[in-house]
C-alpha cells in the first residue's frame, strides 16, 4: 500500500497497471492536448537532413534539450540554413513518438532568435538577386540632366514628403511634380508601391521617379526588401531614385534602383539642377568658350603672321623668277625625254623592218625557191603526201608561175 500525497489516502498501485502502450497513448493525448501549438526557444545541436527532405534536430539550453523534426513540406518555407550552435525560436507541436518513448516538438516554423532571421533573409535573396545580375551596373538607366516632369511615391504624411516636395519646388520650379501617396510599412505595402510604380510608369510624360521614405527600423522597412519590388524597379523603364530611411540604411530597393540617393532629401537634390547652378554652369561654358575662341584666334594669326614672312612675302618678284626658271628647266627636260624616246622608237621600228624583210617570201622566192600548189592555187603543198600521179599542180617562183602534172614520186628514204 502507498499514501497519496495530496489526500493521505492509502493507494493500492495493483488497481492502476497498464501496459506500456496503453501508458504511452496516454501520455501522448494528455501532452498533446495540452501543449498545441507553442513555440521554444533553444539552441541547435545535432541536426540532421537526410535526402528525405526532413530536418532532424535536438533543442536544448544549459539545463534540459528536447527532440525535433521539421517535415519537408514546412522547411520549404525557412529562408535560412539551419546550423549547430544557431538560437532559434522553433514554432509547433509537441508529440509523443510512442515506438522510441519520448517526446518531440514537430516544427511548423522556425526563426532565428531577435532580428537575425530578418538579417539573414535580406543576405540570401541579396546573394540570390546579385548572381542573376540585377545588381548589375550595365542595367542602370541614365537620369535625365533636365526632366520637366517628376513622380514620387511616398506616404502621403511625414517629413519625407515635404522635404521632398520643398527642395524641388526651391530649386527648380519649374519642374511638374506628381505625388502618388502608398503605403511605406506593412505587408500591403511592396503591393502599393509596386501599382504606383506601374502608373507612372505607363505614363509617357514622367522622365523620372523618386522612391522613398523617412528612417524607420529594419524591420520597418523590410517592404522594400520584397523579391516582387526588386523585380519590378528592374523591370522599369523609367529611371528611379531611392531615397529610402537615413544615410546607414540599405535596402535591396537601393541596390536595384538607378541611382541610390542617402535620405529622400538627397534624392530630391540629386533629381534636379537649381537655376543658381543652371546658371553657374552656363557662365563657366560661356568664360571657357571665349577662352578657347581666343586662344584658337591667336593661333591663327601667329600663322597668318609666320606666312607673311616667309621669303615668297618678303620679295614676290624673285619668288616669280625663281618659279619661271623651274618651269624652263622642266620644259627643256620633258624636251630632251621627249627626243630620246622618239629616237629609241624608232631604232626599234627599223629592227622590227629588217626582220620583216629578211622572211619576205617574195626574196626567198629569188634566192631559188618556189612554192606548190594544188586545186587550182587554193591549197600549199607542204609534203608528198599530199599529191597523187597524174595530178595537175603550181609551181609558183620569183618571176613566174609553171603548170605541171605528176609523173612520179619518189620518196626520200628514211634515214
Amino acid at each position: 500500500m502507498l499514501k497519496n500525497q495530496e489526500n493521505d489516502e492509502l493507494v493500492n498501485p495493483k488497481n492502476n497497471i497498464y501496459t506500456v502502450s496503453d501508458f504511452s497513448n496516454r501520455l501522448k493525448n494528455l501532452i498533446e492536448k495540452n501543449f498545441s501549438f507553442i513555440s521554444i526557444k533553444g539552441e541547435i545541436s545535432n541536426i540532421s537532413q537526410p535526402s528525405s527532405g526532413h530536418i532532424y534536430f535536438t533543442l536544448k539550453d544549459e539545463k534540459a534539450e528536447i527532440k525535433a523534426v521539421m517535415f519537408r513540406g514546412y522547411n520549404n518555407n525557412v529562408n535560412f540554413n539551419l546550423q549547430d550552435g544557431m538560437e532559434v525560436i522553433a514554432t509547433g507541436d509537441v508529440s509523443v513518438y510512442n515506438l522510441r518513448g519520448y517526446h518531440q516538438l514537430i516544427v511548423k516554423n522556425i526563426e532565428i532568435a531577435g532580428k537575425g532571421s530578418l538579417f539573414l533573409a535580406f543576405e540570401k535573396l541579396k546573394t540570390k538577386l546579385s548572381d542573376k545580375g540585377i545588381f548589375s551596373e550595365i542595367h542602370k538607366k541614365q537620369l535625365p540632366k533636365f526632366p520637366l516632369e517628376i513622380g514620387i511615391i511616398t506616404s502621403a504624411t511625414g517629413a519625407a514628403v515635404e522635404d521632398m516636395i520643398n527642395i524641388l519646388s526651391r530649386r527648380a520650379p519649374h519642374i511638374q511634380l506628381n505625388l502618388r501617396p502608398t503605403i511605406v510599412q506593412g505587408i500591403e505595402a511592396s503591393n502599393d508601391i509596386i501599382q504606383a510604380i506601374n502608373e507612372f510608369d505607363k505614363n509617357e510624360n514622367i522622365e523620372l521617379i523618386i522612391l522613398g521614405r523617412g528612417g524607420g527600423s529594419f524591420e520597418d522597412l523590410w517592404c522594400f526588401n520584397e523579391e516582387k519590388l526588386i523585380y519590378k524597379i528592374f523591370e522599369c523603364h523609367t529611371p528611379i531614385i531611392t531615397g529610402i530611411g537615413h544615410e546607414t540604411d540599405f535596402t535591396l530597393s537601393d541596390f536595384v534602383s538607378d541611382l541610390r540617393a542617402p535620405t529622400p532629401s538627397a534624392a530630391a537634390e540629386l533629381a534636379s539642377i537649381s537655376l543658381d547652378e543652371l546658371e553657374n554652369k552656363l557662365m563657366n561654358f560661356k568664360n571657357r568658350f571665349s577662352e578657347l575662341l581666343n586662344i584658337s584666334l591667336n593661333n591663327s594669326w601667329q600663322r597668318l603672321d609666320n606666312i607673311l614672312l616667309r621669303y615668297g612675302f618678303q620679295k614676290p618678284s624673285l619668288l616669280v623668277d625663281s618659279k619661271k626658271q623651274y618651269l624652263i628647266e622642266k620644259s627643256e627636260q620633258m624636251r630632251k625625254n621627249f627626243k630620246n624616246s622618239l629616237n629609241l622608237k624608232s631604232y626599234n621600228l627599223e629592227s622590227i623592218k629588217s626582220k620583216l624583210h629578211i622572211i619576205d617570201p617574195k626574196l626567198i622566192l629569188k634566192r631559188g625557191y618556189s612554192i606548190v600548189y594544188k586545186n587550182s592555187k587554193t591549197k600549199i603543198v607542204k609534203s608528198i603526201q599530199e599529191i597523187k600521179n597524174e595530178e595537175n599542180i603550181f609551181v609558183k617562183m620569183s618571176d613566174g608561175e609553171l603548170q605541171t602534172q605528176i609523173k612520179k614520186i619518189i620518196k626520200n628514204e628514211k634515214k
